[in-house]
């Protein structure tokens, strides 16, 4: 079975150009196939040679694409280059095309069948996957699968990274520890370095957004009524600012509550579960007494024979 799985692997791969693959399966045979399937030198230079004039003459084109600016021959040279890659088996090489082409899509089904391989993967490997994993989520605006609390500040690890950037540490923990004007002004700090990320800059404003309205909403749940002209001092803004912002989140269903625009106070729309656990309480309370006496009174009717009997027709 294997000779016979390596007599295929040779015949298909000499059909391709990829070498590398070629020079592994005869160093797997082994020469137990007989000088039919023996390395071929001949072969592989010119395969590698055709290569390398081809690779020449797409750097060429996509070069002159790239002087021209025409984004559509831009990106076909970009494809082009992924599958000349993937054709000589540099998978490592045609996954950075994929990225620089902004095919996430692509990158995330990829990275499935990488982590659902049968064969263990290295910790480089997978922590390379994941990398581009995130991308792929980030780009696609999936900020909440991009990012994980236990991921980051609960990681051992990874907390040894942010060491390295004292800034976004202790916005992080600022965060969670609710000192929500610490944490933005730390976001302020960096933003003017984040929009030169390569990654980030598309989605900086849209995440600065999302960020400040999470910072709203965790701030004001556990109150029943909240001070505006406090809360706008605790995040170091103005009221009628705030009220705007606290505005469009009740819009949103993000925050149940409502504005006392005259006195600036926000009060929340807490169910009153005291309350509506006493409810449910008696209610459960009537329906078991009206049970209770159903069975009773079919126990006694039963007892003293009270059966009603229909009517017999002559």
């Amino acid at each position: 079975m294997e000779l016979e799985a390596l007599r295929m692997a040779y015949d298909e791969i000499k059909k391709g150009e990829n070498t590398q693959l070629f020079r592994d399966v005869v160093q797997m045979i082994g020469g137990r196939l007989g000088p039919d399937y023996a390395m071929d030198l001949a072969w592989c230079e010119m395969v590698d040679r055709r290569a390398d004039q081809k690779k020449e003459k797409l750097e060429n084109e996509l070069n002159a694409y790239r002087t021209n600016l025409i984004k559509e021959s831009i990106r076909m040279g970009y494809n082009d280059f992924g599958d000349f890659y993937y054709a000589h088996g540099q998978l490592g090489d045609a996954f950075k095309i994929i990225i620089e082409m902004s095919q996430f899509a692509h990158v995330s089904s990829y990275v499935s069948k990488a982590e659902q391989s049968p064969e263990a993967l290295d910790p480089v490997t997978v922590a390379k996957l994941r990398c581009a994993a995130g991308l792929a989520h980030l780009e696609a605006k999936k900020y909440k699968l991009a990012a994980r609390k236990n991921k980051v500040i609960d990681n051992l690890n990874f907390r040894n990274f942010l060491e390295l950037v004292p800034e976004v540490r202790e916005l992080i923990n600022d965060f969670y520890s609710s000192h929500y004007a610490s944490c933005l002004d730390y976001l302020g700090n960096l933003k003017a370095n984040l929009l030169l990320d390569i990654h980030l800059h598309d989605h900086l404003e849209t995440l600065y957004g999302q960020i400040r309205h999470k910072a709203l909403i965790q701030y004001t749940h556990p109150f029943v009524s909240v001070d505006l002209h406090m809360m706008a001092s605790a995040f170091k803004t103005d009221v009628s600012g705030l009220e705007k912002e606290l505005e469009a989140l009740i819009t949103d269903n993000q925050v149940q509550a409502r504005i006392d625009s005259h006195n600036k106070i926000l009060y929340a729309r807490h169910a009153d579960q005291r309350n509506a656990t006493f409810q449910r309480v008696l209610q459960t309370g009537d329906e078991f007494d009206r049970d209770v006496k159903s069975m009773l009174l079919r126990v006694n009717l039963i007892k003293h024979e009270y059966n009603l009997k229909g009517s017999r027709k002559s």
